[in-house]
């Protein structure tokens, strides 16, 4: 089996901190940030993904260029990236040596803007021809403010840039050197100035915390008064400054030739010209974004609504209440068309389309942690459930989140699909019910309940999907229900801790489960209530899984071992220690080191692969393992994460954050107190069951854990539900060079020589050898449907595995299904021998095709029973006519008197 698992996306969350920026080239693209990374929405195409590379820290700001040539982003510390949008690489790292709050490209990419503290670092940014020893070049450092600046914008020519500071005032730029130019402050507000927009280059507006906003315009000197100014620029032999002074308006042009009006303080000064109070039920402001070339102004209010305004009279366009949050973040695309907004508390990030008045986009991840998962059987969809009691349905192919329900009153701690056709999910939680979701009308069919309240803990669907067990924590009991009466057929009892773990047997009726009583426990559930064995595990048992064939079942302790047993003898065949495996990352108010800590040496979660000879766990570490069962040996170790905003990460502490109250970074402050306008209160009313929260009360850090492991039924990809989200880690269908009878011949050119030939079969396992995926794809495409039987005849067993992986990828992205479909007979007929005596080395392929089966087939019955109609209307005016045109080529039958009369002709 395969093991090149690589990062391929994280669901389970849409937005956690940071901004959010459209594209500018497209305005069909979204960025917002996900802990240390970047999600990408795609909407157009109705697709995420998760770009591939990590923060040192949780996202703080980032930009992209007005061409999508490149991205920067930076975390809370100041460590950033410099990234080429279109490959996904990251071309350089940097360190801005401060916290940055904000960032802008210039309108000619040419120059950064960063805000770094108090100042604003200038850099030149990377031209992408010639060859650079550093990419980011340092231009000019601007200073001023007093206070920490939150917000810029460059002028339309790129000449001019305005600040806005909490100092409560904003100050005007100039990029290159001119004569007679000083900074400019503008004043007058008396909050922080949270917005600051060039308009054009003689408009600024400025927006403060209290909804204050002030429109600023570039009066220019009378004539008279600019006389002498005249003289001294003609003395000094400078004629297009001369020209400038004398027509008032007039463009100069600096060294780049570029025109733009130079606004020097001989030539006039900045007046207020008009002042609008945009404050609404007394709401503050906490993000703004102009969108220049429309005029519209978005405002992002601390009550959860935005509203829209036209500039520059301040005309109220719309008002929106979109979350009970407030809104940390706002963007508007380059149509004006489309508007950002993001709302942290709630990780919700949408788009509205404001003058249809309708959602693009509306996703919103688990308000807290993500607790378990499931795959579906297809492996086209992902349930999760998390501790804010919702269960939410996600789709493997796009990543998106499409149905949402939140009938539970609790944590969600078990989940699992019904049945083969997996239509419906099952999902366990600590309020003491089991709920069952019809994936058809999406609702709540069926909820069962315990005859007295307790808090379920894990929960088990037997094959057929006809009952439904749950384990309980207090008593410690499994209760057994009718999934399609609701009633409860048993209760099973024997075990003295809480029932940590259940599991169905994939082959015949039999219930494994786990308990803190250190003992596992099988049951069937049809013939008694008693168990019919008990085997000791020695330690708190936490996790249980059955082999897919259902012979062997494997029990993950708290001592940190992985005890299997066969199910048919009764005896231990084999044991794991993972402890040493699994340890790893130190936590801030841990006294001793990680080698010597217990609280993250155990696996809380197991997960058999496909094909059975391997298992995955997962526990409470940075850390998931994959081992060989038979050998007993650790094929891989993931770590989940980098990000240093978590705890559990780093293996050692740094010693220079030791004080005498102890460690320093124990406070986690720079992530949520960095942002502006919120304060400590406001922040813990995040906190489960804190309604004010204390001033003086500190914030850690969240722990780094995987709570639950699962694997895809096709053996490509599997998921953890980690503490930023669910992550999913998918085979790496890159290049696999085999030079396996590999002569010197075998060249791309020879190949397709041989099969312009007509022997199709050789040029194929030539390509297959070569192992040049669009060389096999041109191939697999190419050869004649009649001579599959032939060529699949020929083709060695070792590579029907690739071939129907690739056939399972052809039929999901290409319409010529008849010829896919042939291929897959061919194969499946030619070699069924081999593929039953060895069908644990292809169960992946086998999952994979009949995933891409049966995705076509809801397509194709979707789009047939919607045009149903259509075609009986057809088909009925076909046969009509054709009846028609029948009728009228037969003659008319005459009468006998008619017949009579006529003459005959010899």
């Amino acid at each position: 089996m395969k093991f090149n698992y690589r990062f391929k996306d994280l669901l389970g969350v849409s937005y956690s901190n940071g901004n959010v920026i459209f594209d500018d080239e497209t305005g069909n693209m979204l960025l917002s940030g996900v802990g240390n990374r970047v999600r990408l929405f795609d909407l157009v195409n109705n697709a995420a993904e998760t770009l591939p590379f990590e923060l040192r820290r949780n996202v703080r700001c980032m930009c992209l260029s007005h061409d999508n040539r490149l991205l920067v982003v930076v975390d809370t510390e100041g460590r950033g990236l410099l990234v080429n949008f279109a490959s996904r690489k990251v071309l350089h790292r940097f360190n801005m040596k401060g916290k940055v709050r904000v960032m802008a490209f210039s309108p000619d990419n040419k120059h950064l803007a960063v805000a770094v503290g108090r100042h604003v670092q200038v850099w030149a940014a990377p031209g992408g021809v010639q060859k650079e020893f550093s990419p980011l070049v340092l231009h000019r450092t601007y200073t001023g403010h007093h206070d920490a600046v939150i917000s810029l914008s460059w002028s339309p020519s790129g000449r001019y840039l305005v600040t806005g500071s909490k100092d409560m005032s904003a100050r005007v730029y100039s990029l290159v050197t001119e004569k007679d130019f000083v900074v400019v402050t503008l004043t007058g507000h008396k909050e922080r100035v949270v917005g600051c927009f060039f308009a054009e280059d003689e408009l600024i507006y400025t927006l403060s915390k209290d909804g204050a906003l002030i429109v600023w315009r570039w009066e220019w000197a009378p004539l008279a008064e600019s006389n002498g100014s005249d003289d001294e620029a003609a003395s000094d032999g400078d004629e297009e400054e001369d020209k400038v002074a004398n027509g008032g308006g007039k463009l100069a042009k600096d060294d780049a030739g570029e025109s733009d009006p130079p606004l020097s303080i001989k030539l006039g000064e900045w007046q207020r010209e008009a002042r609008h109070f945009i404050q609404r039920d007394h709401a503050r402001v906490h993000c703004a974004v102009l969108q220049r070339s429309k005029g519209l102004l978005v405002v992002g209010f601390d009550n959860g609504v935005f509203s829209l305004f036209e500039m520059p009279d301040a005309t109220h366009l719309q008002s929106l209440s979109v979350s009970q949050h407030e809104l940390r973040s706002a963007a508007v695309n380059s149509t004006g068309e489309w508007l950002a907004l993001a709302s942290a508390q709630l990780g919700q990030v949408l788009v509205w389309e404001w003058q249809s008045e309708t959602y693009v986009l509306k996703q919103q991840g688990h308000f807290y942690d993500l607790n378990v998962a499931a795959y579906s059987p297809d492996g086209q969809l992902v349930a999760t459930g998390g501790d804010d009691a919702k269960v939410k349905l996600w789709s493997t192919t796009s990543g998106f989140c499409f149905v949402t329900f939140s009938e539970h009153e609790a944590p969600v701690t078990a989940l699992s699909f019904v049945g083969d056709a997996g239509n419906a999910v099952v999902s366990a939680s600590l309020d003491g019910s089991v709920r069952a979701f019809d994936l058809v009308r999406y609702r709540n069919f069926r909820t069962m309940v315990t005859p007295t309240p307790t808090q379920l803990t894990c929960l088990a669907v037997d094959g057929q999907g006809e009952i439904v067990c749950a384990g309980a924590m207090d008593p410690p009991d499994i209760y057994v229900w009718s999934l399609q009466t609701g009633r409860l057929l048993d209760v099973l009892s024997g075990h003295e801790g809480p029932v940590s773990a259940l599991a169905f047997s994939p082959s015949k009726p039999l219930i494994a489960s786990t308990s803190w009583d250190r003992t596992l426990r099988f049951w069937e559930p049809y013939s008694g209530t008693a168990p019919t064995e008990t085997k000791e595990v020695g330690s708190n048992g936490l996790c249980v899984a059955f082999r897919p064939d259902g012979k062997e079942v494997c029990v993950g302790a708290l001592s940190g071992q992985l005890l299997f047993w066969d199910v048919e003898s009764g005896y231990q065949k084999t044991s794991i220690a993972g402890a040493k495996d699994i340890s790893g990352g130190r936590r801030a108010h841990d006294r001793t080191t990680s080698k010597n800590a217990t609280h993250n040496k155990h696996f809380s979660s197991v997960c058999y692969t496909a094909d059975g000879s391997c298992i995955i766990a997962g526990g409470r570490s940075k850390f998931v393992c994959i081992y060989q069962v038979e050998q007993r040996v650790l094929l891989k170790k993931y770590q989940l994460s980098h990000n240093r905003s978590l705890d559990g990460i780093l293996d050692k502490l740094d010693s220079r954050k030791l004080t005498e109250a102890g460690n320093s970074d124990t406070l986690d402050l720079s992530d949520a107190s960095d942002s502006e306008g919120e304060d400590m209160a406001a922040r813990a009313k995040a906190l489960p069951g804190a309604s004010r929260g204390d001033l003086g009360k500190r914030i850690t850090k969240p722990e780094i854990r995987c709570k639950c492991v699962q694997f895809s039924p096709n053996g490509q990809e599997w998921a953890a539900a980690t503490t930023e989200g669910l992550m999913i880690y998918a085979l790496d269908n890159a290049m696999l060079f085999d030079p396996f009878q590999l002569e010197e011949d075998v060249t791309p050119d020879r190949v397709r020589e041989v099969a312009l030939k007509g022997d199709h079969g050789r040029a194929f396992t030539m390509a297959l050898h070569l192992g040049e995926d669009d060389l096999i794809t041109e191939l697999y495409r190419a050869i004649p449907t009649e001579s599959l039987d032939l060529v699949a005849r020929g083709l060695p067993v070792v590579y029907v595995s690739r071939v129907l992986a690739l056939i399972a990828h052809e039929i999901s992205s290409t319409p010529n299904l008849q010829h896919h479909l042939a291929w897959a007979r061919a194969l499946l007929t030619v070699h069924q021998d081999r593929l039953r005596d060895q069908s644990k080395l292809f169960m992946s392929s086998f999952r994979a095709l009949q995933k891409a089966i049966t995705s076509q087939n809801k397509d194709l019955a979707k789009l047939c029973d919607e045009n149903m109609y259509t075609l009986s209307f057809l088909s009925s005016a076909k046969r009509q006519h054709s009846s028609a045109a029948l009728f009228s080529l037969v003659p008319a039958q005459e009468d006998d008197a008619d017949a009579k009369k006529r003459p005959k002709h010899g």
